[in-house]
């Protein structure tokens, strides 16, 4: 997990010392210029170190595990030795300045006693960072070593494009390998999944040659599922010629040739990959064959052995078993041909585990922990092992996760990627790689919202957080406490006495608490070096200087003061009462999200370059363009509306948002319609605007129709609007880009429209819509359709989406479906308002 270690301390590196705005009192010590040098070679030779071990993975080799570890320590040292220099200096700072009150010295020797200080913190520093050097460098010396042996001796071995040695690899006479047909394992349930294989391979009316692709996370029993179906007495009578190859993540095309080919000693010295093709395609030609391709990481690997397979109309089949769901799209023949796998359930996990157990030491990581590890090349293993911190079926917010991934300091972006970006992309590689399990999208469908992992998953990244010396999870006996230190604690059980946790304090950098309970207060000098605080309900004493992330629903008790020295804090989201965020808040250079009750503050005295995020600012304090301009880089922000004034004026300023929410703070507020008509004039100044949000808006139909002049408008909601009986929507109105529309309106009576209206429409969703009646059949039309969402709506209503869903399917789109949820009459629906159980999807 040495990633983990030096990735976290390249980005400490990075915030501490070479951002543009490094905190005030390293450059009031002087610090930064005087070690400028060694800072900037030990971050070259920790990112040059990390892409090394990524470029050229040896795994399985002893010794490179050993450098790994060595690697971790000397990192996690490092960044601690640093950390704790940074605390010193405030609390000696806050020393000297105690003194000043009482004391009085000679102004030249303040002066000298100063600037002796102001080197004695240089100097410290600078020793820890040229020790830090002489072990990264003696470390990547040990690892070219290591990689210069073990290219020898594959050099010696035969180089990469020769054969397996014939030892590991054994090919039978029909030419299949033994892992198809000799390795043993065990089948736990899977019963239905076998037989939905195997009629796709010998039942299915196609006499084309199909490809049938088994997909699912690792480890899930996608290679015993295949070889179970491959030995299967009627499918072996079926073909009549049996083929099977393990492709792999790197795979080489000669080796894969050969292996179907069966090896043969007069093919080992045939160095030309087209004449192996060749003769692979003639032993194939006419015959009903039934190749096995395991584990495809890519479509080049398919891509390099297709052509050798002929399709003579005669039923012949390809299975593939894949862990990205890319693969299995664009290589399957169809959705059809496409299988996805389902996890065991409690019963069968049990099953599975129970009679592996007590095998062979280690059996754990051997059928569990090794297919994830190889399922997450590309991707630090520690971003998989992080989602050990949430209990087991916790809902996951995708979100949350990214901004708490960069707190931690574990993503690694491309050039010219944001962290955000790189976060997001880590999450829908976890979900291309079948390792999470999605549970709900964005309105859009595009963006995962919350996910689950599945329980052996989890089992999984407690166990490799725990070994690793990263993760506590404390269970109420206490029976499992660690012997020493960890970076992350998880607490999921109420009435915990975070004191009980002061021995593990000193590399403490995140502290998880998963039930709403009193919690005794954090006491930041045990716990001087924390950077995430995840804790639902909290008594704040004071904040530690480290912090970067911090959530708190239920806060209270603490004041703006706590966070003066907090000056890499990222995230802050805390909205469990009304609190007045400002300064200094706004002064922290890193400071992206910002989630809370009602921002009415100060914004800061220049541009903040990183502010991405604003939850519920006032209107009337905080949205003139003195204070906007201030905050040019907002993409998303939500605006409380107390009067019927237009207070929004100068969101001009704000030329890349891209998602922007208007509340209304009582559903009685009246916007004058010409009023209305400006605020929607300024919104359509918004060119990049992809979501637009109405709650608690009373306002006509009509200047809704306005925003269709939005160029990028993805998303619109119109929450608990009052905004007419009548919406109706002219041909020449076009809301060309929109793909959900969401309603929640109690007085919508008549809706006309057509399919002109919204080209793209994907998803429609109406909520407690009483009056309306039906949705009109034009709806048929929208070839893009795939989603209409009911919620206590009229049955006449749901009834003509059903008629708009038959059409659909009609049409022969197939995926077109409609939910409906407590459909009921209109008088059990007109005095119901709960506005709490609509999920307003804010991330």
């Amino acid at each position: 997990m040495a990633c983990v270690a030096v990735n976290s301390l390249i980005r400490t590196l990075e915030l501490e010392f070479l951002q543009p705005h490094p905190r005030p009192i390293l450059q009031q010590k002087e610090i930064i210029p005087f070690n400028k040098d060694l800072i900037q070679s030990l971050h070259a030779k920790l990112g040059f170190l990390i892409q090394l071990l990524d470029d050229f993975r040896m795994d399985g080799v002893e010794a490179i595990k050993d450098l790994e570890t060595k690697l971790r320590d000397v990192a996690f040292g490092v960044e601690d030795e640093i950390e704790l220099h940074v605390v010193d200096l405030y609390e000696n700072d806050l020393c000297y300045n105690l003194v000043d009150l009482f004391k009085e010295a000679d102004e030249e020797m303040g002066e000298g006693d100063t600037e002796a200080k102001k080197a004695q913190h240089s100097h410290r520093l600078r020793d820890v960072l040229q020790q830090a050097i002489e072990d990264i460098d003696a470390i990547k010396e040990e690892l070219e070593k290591i990689m210069m042996e073990y290219k020898h001796v594959i050099a010696v071995q035969g180089s990469w494009e020769t054969t397996l040695d014939d030892e590991l690899v054994k090919i039978d006479g029909s030419g299949s390998s033994n892992h198809a047909s000799h390795t043993k394992d065990i089948m736990i349930g899977k019963n239905n999944e076998f037989e939905t294989i195997r009629e796709m391979l010998i039942q299915h009316p196609s006499k084309q040659r199909e490809v049938v692709s088994i997909q699912g996370m690792g480890g899930i029993g996608k290679t015993t599922l295949a070889r179970r179906v491959y030995e299967d007495l009627s499918v072996v009578s079926h073909f009549d010629k049996q083929l099977w190859v393990v492709v792999s993540q790197h795979h080489n095309k000669r080796q894969m040739l050969l292996d179907l080919l069966g090896s043969k000693d007069n093919m080992k010295n045939c160095r030309d990959e087209e004449d192996l093709a060749l003769q692979l395609y003639q032993s194939l030609k006419c015959q009903r064959y039934l190749i096995v391709m395991d584990d495809v990481w890519s479509i080049e690997s398919w891509n390099d052995v297709k052509s050798c397979f002929p399709d003579d109309i005669n039923g012949s089949r390809v299975l593939l078993t894949t862990r990205v769901a890319e693969v299995a799209t664009c290589i399957g023949s169809t959705n059809y041909f496409s299988h996805q796998m389902q996890f065991l359930d409690q019963s069968e996990s049990w099953d599975l585990f129970h009679k592996k157990a007590c095998k062979s030491h280690g059996v754990e990581f051997e059928t569990i922990g090794r297919p994830i590890v190889e399922k997450c090349k590309g991707l630090p293993l520690a971003i998989v092992v992080v989602a050990g911190v949430f209990p087991e079926d916790y809902e996951i917010n995708a979100s949350n996760l990214g901004r708490l991934w960069v707190a931690e300091g574990l993503v690694k972006a491309f050039k010219n990627e944001s962290f955000e970006a790189a976060a997001k992309r880590y999450i829908n590689e976890l979900m291309d790689r079948n390792l999470i399990l999605v549970s709900k999208r964005s309105s859009c469908g595009r963006k995962i919202k919350e996910f689950r992992i599945h329980d052996l998953l989890h089992t999984f990244c407690v166990r490799e957080g725990q070994n690793n010396s990263l993760l506590y999870v404390a269970d109420e006996s206490g029976s499992n406490f660690p012997q020493k230190g960890v970076r992350w604690i998880s607490v999921s059980f109420k009435d915990f006495d975070i004191s009980a946790l002061h021995s593990l304090s000193k590399h403490c950098r995140s502290i998880f608490y998963f039930k709403f309970s009193t919690v005794r207060p954090i006491i930041s000098e045990f716990f001087s070096l924390l950077r995430v605080v995840y804790v639902p309900e909290l008594h704040f004493q004071t904040i530690g200087i480290h912090l970067r992330y911090l959530w708190s629903p239920r806060a209270r008790d603490f004041h703006d003061s706590l966070f003066s020295n907090a000056w890499n804090l990222q995230t802050y989201s805390v909205y469990g009462h009304r609190h007045n965020i400002g300064l200094p808040h706004l002064e922290f250079p890193q400071l992206q999200y910002i989630h809370c009750a009602e921002f009415f503050g100060a914004f800061p005295e220049s541009v903040h370059q990183n502010l991405q995020v604003i939850s519920r600012l006032n209107a009337m304090q905080n949205c003139d363009q003195e204070l906007l301009r201030k905050v040019p880089y907002l993409k998303k922000v939500s605006i409380i509306i107390d009067k019927s004034d237009d207070y929004i004026k100068d969101l001009i300023c704000l030329q890349q948002l891209e998602s922007l929410s208007l509340f209304a703070r009582t559903l009685d507020l009246q916007i004058p319609e010409d009023m209305m008509a400006q605020i929607i004039y300024n919104i359509l100044l918004l060119k990049n605007i992809r979501k637009l949000s109405f709650e608690f808006m009373k306002f006509e139909w009509k200047a809704i129709n306005a925003l269709s002049k939005l160029p990028r408008l993805e998303v619109l909601k119109l929450m608990l609007s009052d905004l007419g009986e009548k919406w109706e929507l002219p041909e020449n109105v076009k809301f060309r880009q929109l793909i959900c529309l969401k309603i929640w309106s109690h007085d919508l009576k008549h809706w006309e429209v057509g399919a002109d209206n919204f080209p793209k429409l994907e998803r429609l969703v109406l909520y407690r819509c009483p009056l309306l009646k039906e949705i009109r059949n034009s709806f048929a039309e929208i070839p893009t359709l795939n989603l209409i969402e009911l919620h206590s709506c009229y049955p006449s209503a749901v009834m003509s989406a059903k008629q708009i869903q038959a059409e659909q399917h009609d049409y022969g789109n197939e995926n077109m479906v409609v939910i409906e949820i407590n459909t009921t009459q209109p008088c059990s629906l007109e005095d119901d308002s709960d506005e709490g159980e609509f999920d307003e999807d804010e991330e």
